[in-house]
């Protein structure tokens, strides 16, 4: 590409996020990372040699923002593929998934828990800093795991120099007697690579001077897909089956069947009878292992209230649920509130899609002959954006997650009889690093209105609502990103370690009220029984406290 079009993509790619993202003025004041301070980025990319490497200041100038659910992707199909996968356990990259079928024991005769020292002589913790540069997460610890999972598999749409690995890679372990062994792996790859971005004429003369935008100091302007998802590097993210084993004893009711959507079932402990539920995701895309649609929430009703006759109390897991929509989120929240909830809040980027969208909303449920207090509350949702816009201010104050449901305080859901269909027992929720937005959400909403205890580690962060724009993201080198539209905001004030104190769910996340630690060499290597045990115990606890 010649430089003058770099410039351009560049600048195309600040102002989409001039004009979409919300939490600018959040990022700049906690990650120390501002949108609109470019000058060194365009430097960079005046003195960048080659595509890829530009490629990678684009990349790295989003991951800065360390917001999970904002990413830069470019349309590569390459894939460089080791047969292996790391995470991070007690602060070490731990092998914990071996494709046998490529590697066999007998030639590579490694193990789940080996510990990774280097690859091609480059220690593993440079591997990690050099990969999360380019990461994008909300979560310091989860970002350097997403990057530790991404050595072993290297997609070249967020790793552009992925094509520049050699045939093999010479990786360094050091086994569970203490002694290190080398090993040379094969890199499968597959995929057509990019080495540089196809050319093509620069349209003149130019209709204005490619500069660094420059806001001043008193603005108020406050600037799925092809991505590759968090399951390719991190086990479970998103499965049905939970990646620490099942009590002892377990029966289970829901998880074998295709459609099923969810994995449940029972337990004994303690001489009382515990129930379990998995919610693998929220997503509205991606059945049968998605919390989808109608027949996803009718299944999640069904057994929520076939528990509540027989058990005691529940285990509602979450862990490595990378989150969907919220509108789903808030119908199976019902479900679990007895006597309602108040929910959580979004503020969101005021743009002229948006408030269209509200208006658009606001008037098919006038003109349809909805209840006066619906559309009295849609009316208000609307105006909140449309005056936003028109003070050209970058934010609404908090309005509903779901659009066409605007009220924050949410009734318990009924049967057409008016009878209360709700779980009323006690429960616990199962977090992780990877428990993500709207995982969070739910988690929040739980914590917040004291329905129950948050068991497990500090959630990912990822706190807002995003917008996929494919291919758009920049023109000539044909990159999508991902915008963060909203900020989500709690009914409380909470802080995280080095953060402020806010009730923004972005970067802070939900911090558990039994810190259980799920990443432990002892979870990788004898099936997560230390972390089911723990949990156990604490919905034991749990019952017998609210007696």
């Amino acid at each position: 590409m010649p430089l003058e079009q770099k410039l351009f993509d560049f600048e195309y790619l600040t102002s989409l996020f001039a004009k979409w993202y919300a939490p600018y003025e959040w990022k700049r004041e906690t990650v120390k990372h501002d949108l609109y301070d470019v000058t060194p980025w365009i430097a960079r990319i005046r003195a960048s040699r080659g595509d890829l490497e530009f490629l990678e200041i684009c990349g790295e100038y989003l991951a800065a923002l360390k917001d999970s659910h904002t990413r830069f992707e470019f349309s590569s199909s390459f894939l460089a593929d080791l047969g292996v996968l790391f995470d991070i356990y007690d602060g070490k990259v731990l092998l914990d998934s071996i494709n046998r079928n490529r590697l066999p024991a007998g030639q590579y005769p490694f193990a789940i828990g080996d510990e990774l020292i280097s690859i091609d002589g480059k220690p593993v913790g440079q591997l990690v800093d050099e990969i999360a540069r380019l990461t994008a997460s909300s979560n310091e610890s989860s970002r350097r795991r997403l990057a530790a999972g991404r050595i072993g598999r290297r997609f070249q749409s967020f790793l552009p120099r992925a094509v520049e690995l050699g045939p093999e890679a010479v990786v360094v372990l050091r086994r569970a007697n203490g002694e290190t062994a080398t090993y040379t792996l094969p890199w499968v790859k597959t995929g057509t690579e990019v080495t540089e971005i196809g050319p093509v004429p620069s349209p003149g003369p130019r209709l204005f001077h490619l500069t660094a935008p420059q806001p001043g100091p008193d603005s108020d302007l406050q600037f799925q897909k092809f991505q590759v998802p968090e399951q390719h590097f991190v086990l479970g993210v998103g499965a049905r089956a939970p990646v620490f084993a099942l009590p002892q004893g377990f029966t289970m009711r829901l998880g074998a069947a295709p459609q099923d959507s969810f994995l449940s079932g029972t337990f004994q402990a303690g001489g009382l009878n515990i129930g379990f539920i998995r919610i693998p995701n929220f997503s509205a895309v991606a059945p049968p292992t998605a919390v989808a649609g109608v027949p996803a929430i009718n299944q999640f009703t069904a057994e929520t209230q076939a528990l509540e006759q027989i058990t005691d109390g529940l285990v509602i897991d979450l862990t490595r649920n990378p989150g969907g929509g919220g509108c789903h989120t808030e119908q199976l929240l019902q479900r679990i509130f007895p006597n309602g909830y108040r929910s959580l809040g979004q503020e969101v980027r005021a743009t002229l899609e948006l408030r269209t969208f509200a208006y658009s909303i606001w008037t098919f449920f006038r003109n349809g002959g909805a209840p006066a207090p619906l559309v009295a509350a849609l009316e208000a949702q609307y105006r909140a954006i449309d005056t936003a816009y028109s003070e050209n201010r970058g934010r609404t104050g908090p309005v509903s997650l779901c659009f066409i449901d605007p009220s924050l305080d949410k009734p318990p859901f009924t049967d057409p009889a008016g009878r209360v269909i709700a779980y009323s027992k006690p429960l616990i929720v199962l977090t992780d690093e990877f428990t993500s937005s709207a995982a969070e959400i739910f988690a929040a909403a739980v914590q917040d209105n004291r329905r129950g205890l948050i068991v497990g580690s500090r959630t990912n962060g990822a706190g807002g609502a995003q917008h996929f724009h494919p291919f758009a993201a920049t023109v000539y080198s044909e990159s999508a990103a991902t915008v963060t539209e909203s900020l989500v905001v709690r009914s409380e004030v909470r802080q995280a370690p080095g953060l402020p104190a806010t009730a923004y769910l972005e970067n802070i996340g939900v911090q558990p009220d039994v810190p259980v630690e799920l990443m432990t060499a002892e979870n990788l290597t004898g099936g997560g029984r230390a972390f089911t045990t723990a949990f156990t115990a604490s919905i034991v606890d749990h019952i017998r406290r609210s007696r």
